[in-house]
């Protein structure tokens, strides 16, 4: 049924008509709050045509993909999230009867979460994806979005299993693309922290495009499509890592040299992020240290020491996706560790060795996954 006309009904209780004249109600249809819905009607209702749309609204294939995944968390009933945490996916099959905790969430699903679903399979195919974060607070900077697309990502792999077990395979392999398009999605906003939850994102995507195929079940088509979410994440720059990096130096070390610029109180509160924050007496002098050297940067120590610590991100980033990143990252974070980059670089930069280690093995994955349906669309 389609979710436009539902809501008005649920909404208001009658349809609309045309002209003034009073709503009609169907014979032979679903009862909904009182109203009787005839389902095959509001199906033949439900078609998109271009020419609807006014000339000065946002075309469809222009829209932002944030706004589809907004609209998405907001449509998830309060339980359901709560219920597929408590399945036991080791218990789950790919066909015949799933376990109580996972008909639980399926009935919840189904009573309300439907439009969750399709919201996030609308939005993934967009090609704009923009969550307007505001760079302007610097690392205070908040980033809800990164929570909600990993809570959409579970309710996707979580309907991908359901469609699968309901003989859907065609269905589960949509959704499981849409999880590698979200994935891809979250990066764009080219946050280091982001480009580690895309990459989580993909990592479920990759489990479960597994399970679909080891079913046997999954047509070339099924397969072609999940090639082509694949092709979008590991394009270019994958997961935006190096863009990550390259944003995260310029805006943290403008960040910085604004903060120092803004009073002695300002600036003692960004030394003080050079800490270890379970003990307020710094008991470790190097802590002390550290603090007094940034507290005191100011003029031609602080532009010195900011250009030092972006030599160490130029380091980073010049690794970030070689043939030998690893060993490099290695070599980069004992210099690091022995100051060569300076007092920010200390608080700035943390070791990236098990953040690549993590994408490097999930591009591995992909390109494993890809090969498998390879040759399947064969």
């Amino acid at each position: 049924m389609n979710t436009l006309i539902a809501s008005l009904v649920l909404a208001a209780g009658t349809v609309l008509q045309p002209g003034g004249t009073p709503p009609v109600q169907p014979a032979g249809g679903q009862t909904v709050e009182g109203f009787e819905i005839d389902l095959g009607e509001a199906e033949l209702l439900s078609f998109r045509d271009p020419s609807l749309v006014p000339s000065w609204a946002t075309k469809p294939e222009d829209r932002n993909a944030a706004i589809g995944y907004l609209t998405a968390q907001s449509n998830i009933p309060k339980l359901l999230m709560e219920a597929i945490g408590e399945i036991d996916w080791d218990k789950v099959p790919t066909s015949g009867e799933a376990p109580e905790s996972f008909a639980k969430a399926l009935k919840l699903l189904r009573e309300g979460g439907e439009l969750a679903v399709e919201s996030c399979l609308a939005a993934s195919s967009r090609e704009k994806c923009d969550f307007e974060l505001a760079y302007e607070g610097g690392i205070s900077m908040l980033m809800p979005h990164l929570g909600m697309t990993r809570t959409l990502a579970r309710l996707l792999r979580f309907d991908a299993r359901a469609q699968l077990i309901e003989g859907h395979a065609d269905k589960a392999a949509q959704r499981v693309a849409a999880m590698f398009r979200m994935g891809r999605h979250v990066t764009n906003d080219r946050v280091f922290i982001s480009t580690l939850v895309g990459n989580a994102i993909s990592s479920l995507a990759t489990q479960e495009a597994l399970v679909l195929v080891n079913t046997g079940k999954l047509t070339p088509a099924d397969a072609a499509l999940l090639r082509g979410a694949i092709a979008r994440v590991v394009k270019d720059d994958p997961f935006n890592g190096k863009a990550s990096l390259v944003m995260e130096r310029d805006l943290f070390l403008k960040w910085f040299e604004v903060a120092m610029s803004r009073g002695e109180a300002t600036a003692k509160a960004a030394a003080a992020m050079y800490s270890d924050p379970s003990d307020k007496m710094y008991s470790d002098p190097s802590d002390k240290e550290m603090q007094s050297h940034l507290k005191g940067l100011k003029g031609e120590s602080l532009t010195r020491e900011i250009a030092r610590a972006r030599e160490g991100y130029d380091e980073v980033i010049a690794a970030w996706g070689t043939p030998d990143t690893t060993a490099k990252l290695i070599a980069i974070n004992s210099r690091l560790e022995r100051g060569d980059f300076g007092v920010i670089a200390r608080v700035a930069m943390s070791a990236f060795t098990k953040s690549w280690t993590n994408v490097e093995k999930q591009l591995k994955d992909l390109a494993e996954l890809d090969e498998l349906l390879a040759a399947i669309t064969k």
